[in-house]
Formats: structure tokens, sequence, C-alpha cells
């Protein structure tokens, strides 16, 4: 399980707060969400985005890739309305960051609000 092994790495090499342990975390909570621990992978976006967020800053691309794999869990879980507000936060990000609705991140989260939207 590479994703598992990389975050264990990181966090023995240079601890759990550095963003680049952050950031393989974040990378392990997406696997988790595509192998279908929808609620192992929240647990770990729960604990991990203060984290990220005050080792990247608000705006960072990483905090909206993360609102995107909280909203596919949540998506898949049933919690529309949870996944809405997660797939919309990473909209604002990326559309603060990238400007154009052409640009894929912001086109991903366009498709994810309107999937949410009308459920699922």
């Amino acid at each position: 399980q590479y994703y598992k092994l990389a975050l264990d790495s990181s966090t023995a090499t240079y601890g759990d707060e550095s963003a680049l342990t952050l950031n393989y975390a974040l990378n392990y909570a997406a696997f988790q969400v595509d192998k279908g621990e929808y609620a192992a992978a929240l647990e770990r976006i729960d604990t991990l985005y203060p984290k990220l967020e005050k080792a990247l800053g608000a705006e960072h691309p990483n905090l909206a890739e993360m609102q995107r794999v909280r909203g596919r869990a949540l998506t898949a879980l049933g919690r529309r309305t949870e996944a809405l507000a997660a797939w919309q936060r990473a909209l604002a990000i990326d559309r603060r960051v990238f400007g154009k609705d052409d640009h894929p991140q912001v086109v991903e989260d366009l498709a994810g609000v309107k999937a949410a939207e009308q459920g699922g």
C-alpha cells in the first residue's frame, strides 16, 4: 500500500505537522475514498484540515483538494447537504486561485456541486 507507506515514512522523517506529511495524509484519504472507506477518510480529513490550513494557508489549492475528497466521501454516504457545502468550498478556493471556470479544478468542482445538488 504505497500511500500508507509514504505517509508513515514522511511522518517518521519529518513529523506529523510538516506540509509534506500533511499532503501524504491527504493523498491517503483520497485513496481511502477510492477504496470505499468513506468514514475513515472523513475522520482523517477532519483531523487533517486545521493542520493543513495552518501549514499552507486558507487559500491553498490543497485545501480545495481536501474539500473535493470530503465531498466525494459525503456524496457516497448520501450526506448531500454536507457534500454540497464541501464542493462549494472547493469551488470558492479554486475560483480565487485559478480564476477561470474553464480551469480543470474549477470544472471538477462545478461538476461536484451539480452532482451534490442532484443527489449524487
